[in-house]
Parts: structure tokens; C-alpha cells; sequence
């Protein structure tokens, strides 16, 4: 009554918990035009052709970071935050996610069925392939660079980056301390990583080895070294 109907949404199925209440953290099946009208009404700060659905400050609450994930992601009113950009999304289970690119003016939808134990190639199709085409876009904002705790590298936005600790030290620190990067590549990628090895008792060979061996057999990865 007060959010599908106004902006067209008529097909869907929203699954209800004991109650007859609506289930908020799942179970709502929609179509994909009907997901991107919902991005829209996000990237349009909740105004509808003339018509306020929810306010522009809700919008502005909802999209923002209230949470951080231990790999860097924010995490507003169910809408997800990518670092280092205005990007926001909204992400269902088997790969279904809306993209709100304020930046671009746009909003990109994707559905799926991927398992949980596969590589979502989403983000990697967002920024190395859509965002791209974008003409208006600088290239500046498709990349960002991270060097801290030693690794140096320029990789897309999408990847995902968790800071972890070194073997035997108890947190990440500017003087020990590792960058894992995890990306979703689609098609595969190749990313260039230095490590400035600060402390040299740690043992970073055996560490780098067993972690290059999770990622290989994880998402058939290639370790080279240089």
C-alpha cells in the first residue's frame, strides 16, 4: 500500500514469519524490473515522479555505514556500502543484488542462482565491465589504491579486502600486518601484490604459501612468483 503500489510493483511473493508478519530479512521474491525500481527510488532519495515514498533523509540513513565488516564493507538499513566509492547495494541470497551508482546515475541489477560456496562475479562485472562503459566517469573513479601494512597495489573497486594479522602477532598494526585480497574475478584477473616484510622473524613464505594454496583451490587461482 504504502511502498510497492505507489511506484508499480505488483508481482511478488514476500514470505510472512509466525504473526502474519512480514518477513524483513529475506523470503521477498520480485521480478528484475521490480528490483530496479526500488534501486531507483533509492538513487532518486526516495521521490517517485513528483511523489515522496520515504524521505530523503531515511534515504540518506539507510545508505550510509552504521556497521563495518572486518574486509571493510559498511552496512546501513539493510543496503550495503563498497569502499571507496558511493556505491550501495542491496544484496538477496544466491547472487540476487541491486546496485545504487549515485555517481553514474544509475542503478544495475543482477539475479542468479549461484551456490554459496561459488565466487559472486557481480562486483567484478559491476566495475571492470559496466562502470567502464560509463564515458562520463574519470578513470579515477573506477580504481583506488591501498598501501597500507606493506602491500602496494592498484587493483578495481569490487575487490574485497580483509586486514588481518601476521602469524603471532595478535592485531593488525602499521609496523606487522597483511592485506588478504580476495577478489572476484570474472574473467580471471591478475593482480600484481609487494609485501615490505617489516619483521623479519616472521615465517611469511610458509604463511603466503598456505594462503596462496586456500585461494588456488578455493577460485583456481595461479601463484608466480616474481
Amino acid at each position: 500500500e504504502h511502498l510497492f503500489a505507489p511506484i508499480g510493483i505488483e508481482g511478488y511473493w514476500w514470505a510472512k514469519a509466525t504473526g502474519g508478519h512480514y518477513l524483513t530479512d529475506g523470503g521477498l521474491w520480485l521480478l528484475p524490473r521490480d528490483m530496479a525500481r526500488l534501486g531507483y527510488l533509492m538513487l532518486h532519495n526516495g521521490t517517485w515522479d513528483g511523489q515522496e515514498i520515504v524521505s530523503q533523509e531515511w534515504v540518506a540513513e539507510a545508505s550510509r555505514p552504521h556497521y563495518f565488516t572486518p574486509w571493510g564493507e559498511g552496512y546501513g538499513y539493510q543496503w550495503w556500502t563498497v569502499p571507496g566509492s558511493q556505491v550501495y547495494r542491496a544484496t538477496g541470497h544466491y547472487g540476487q543484488v541491486i546496485y545504487v551508482v549515485p555517481e553514474a546515475d544509475m542503478v544495475v541489477v543482477f539475479t542468479g542462482n549461484i551456490p554459496d560456496e561459488k565466487p559472486y562475479p557481480h562486483n567484478a562485472l559491476l566495475f571492470r565491465y559496466i562502470l567502464p562503459a560509463c564515458t562520463d566517469l574519470s578513470p579515477d573513479a573506477l580504481k583506488r589504491t591501498h598501501a597500507a601494512y606493506g602491500w602496494t597495489a592498484q587493483y578495481p573497486l569490487g575487490m574485497r579486502v580483509d586486514e588481518r594479522p601476521l602469524p603471532g602477532e595478535e592485531a593488525v598494526s602499521a609496523a606487522s600486518g597483511m592485506v588478504h585480497f580476495s577478489s572476484v574475478a570474472y574473467p580471471q584477473e591478475v593482480y600484481s601484490v609487494v609485501w615490505r616484510q617489516h619483521e623479519p622473524d616472521q615465517n611469511l613464505e610458509s604463511y603466503l604459501d598456505s594462503l596462496f594454496g586456500e585461494l588456488r583451490a578455493a577460485q583456481g587461482l595461479e601463484l608466480r612468483r616474481g
